[in-house]
């Protein structure tokens, strides 16, 4: 036989031996059962702090068996208000995040909270801190899972210190505050371009009310202790030498970096949004909020983070308890403290950062974890968030205004 006919009878018997293979494995796979892929579970959240939701991301790219469907809001009191209605709706999501500050005892009233007491263990809540733990309980249950907690804080323009000569340690009490924030304001009349406020104050007023009658140790609820509360308030609008604008309380942080504030009275949990907005315009620090009474006993009280659960399917349920787990593992919560202003609520990994690695704000931050008060909710908190509101917007319209008189309506809200 010649070359080529060789040559050809190896490509057709090549042919045909590919071909019976194709047909065999044809008919395997026809006859083959076929494997269906398990089905992903969805789960629908709702959260208002950023950072979360970059972890319920990474959670979701670490497991494909579930899809999270995260819906943002801009505050707690706004997704309170829309949680509720949703609850009426019968249209909640599985989870949402809570602040412990803002109205937990009406949703746990509303049953439609899971009792997180039985779904994790005692371990778990054991290595908790008991003051961000204590935030989210209610009558026997416990209607959140704390993730981390945030303090109240000032945080300081270093180049307008520097300028005015002032230094860091100037600012650790209420009196020092108030004199630098006077050193700081410049009102020339008539040109209000050229202002310069040493003070600023954002929303949360009346978190910063609390904790300034809440500073001594005993029962907040004396009248006493609002009535310097709310002093050292009516002393920042109307002091000898007025120091904070009234009733800019939504412009603060703005103001404070366009650089027309020197100080900013805000939340640790602000950090992220005021460094990104910052950049480099100037160099900033923060010292934890100072508080009245003793600096050595004065107690803080953290606007804990947490997430709540709510009844769903099993699978459903189990999907949203993984990734509370998840949550509080090790980098996690490492990154709430190094990143996102907060101090976390797992207590067991702080051992990481026994050595150092942290940077100076963090450091700050981590010093009060052992000055937060156990603070659980009672039914008369969220109208104590409104009524400081109200009675802080009062302060700042109306120099006059009785202060007793309004002392006594708060501690009528603990005797209803």
């Amino acid at each position: 036989m010649t070359l080529p006919k060789k040559i050809m009878t190896s490509v057709l018997l090549a042919a045909v031996f590919l071909l019976g293979v194709g047909v065999w494995v044809l008919s395997m796979s026809r006859n083959a059962v076929p494997q269906e892929s398990a089905p992903v579970i969805s789960i629908e959240g709702w959260v208002y702090t950023p950072i979360y939701v970059e972890w319920i991301n990474e959670f979701e790219s670490k497991h494909p068996e579930y899809h999270i469907e995260v819906r943002t809001f801009r505050s707690p009191e706004q997704l309170f208000d829309e949680l509720n209605a949703a609850i009426s709706a019968n249209a909640a999501p599985q989870f949402a995040e809570v602040s412990g500050m803002y109205g937990i005892p009406q949703l746990a009233d509303s049953g439609m909270l899971l009792d997180l007491t039985r779904h994790f263990t005692e371990e778990l809540w054991g290595q908790l801190h008991p003051a961000l733990v204590s935030s989210f309980a209610y009558q026997e249950g416990q209607w959140a899972m704390p993730l981390g907690g945030e303090v109240p804080v000032v945080y300081y323009n270093l180049n307008l210190l520097e300028l005015a000569g002032i230094e860091e340690t100037a600012i650790k009490d209420s009196a020092g505050m108030l004199q630098a924030a006077s050193k700081l304001t410049l009102s020339p009349r008539g040109n209000a371009s050229s202002e310069k406020w040493g003070l600023a104050v954002d929303r949360e007023v009346p978190w910063y009310l609390i904790n300034w009658a809440n500073s001594y140790n005993g029962s907040a609820l004396s009248d006493a202790r609002w009535e310097k509360a709310i002093l050292l308030w009516h002393e920042l609008v109307f002091g000898e030498q007025q120091v904070m604008k009234r009733l800019q309380h939504h412009l603060a942080a703005s103001d404070f970096v366009n650089g027309q504030v020197a100080m900013l009275i805000s939340s640790s949990g602000k950090l992220p949004m005021l460094s990104q907005y910052i950049g480099g315009k100037f160099s900033f620090a923060w010292q934890p909020l100072p508080l009245l009474g003793e600096p050595q006993q004065a107690r803080y009280t953290a606007n804990a983070k947490g997430m709540a659960l709510l009844p769903s399917q099993p699978d459903k349920v189990e999907a949203a308890k993984q990734l509370l787990a998840f949550l509080m593992e090790s980098e996690a919560q490492g990154d709430l403290l190094q990143s996102g202003g907060q101090l976390p609520a797992h207590e067991a990994f702080l051992a990481e950062f026994a050595d150092g690695g942290l940077s100076p704000m963090s450091e700050t931050l981590l010093s009060v974890r052992d000055r937060l008060r156990q603070a659980p909710p009672d039914s008369s908190q969220l109208m104590l968030w409104h009524r400081l509101m109200e009675i802080s917007e009062q302060v700042e319209l109306n120099e006059e205004l009785d202060i007793k008189q309004q002392v006594r309506s708060l501690l009528r809200l603990s005797s209803e």
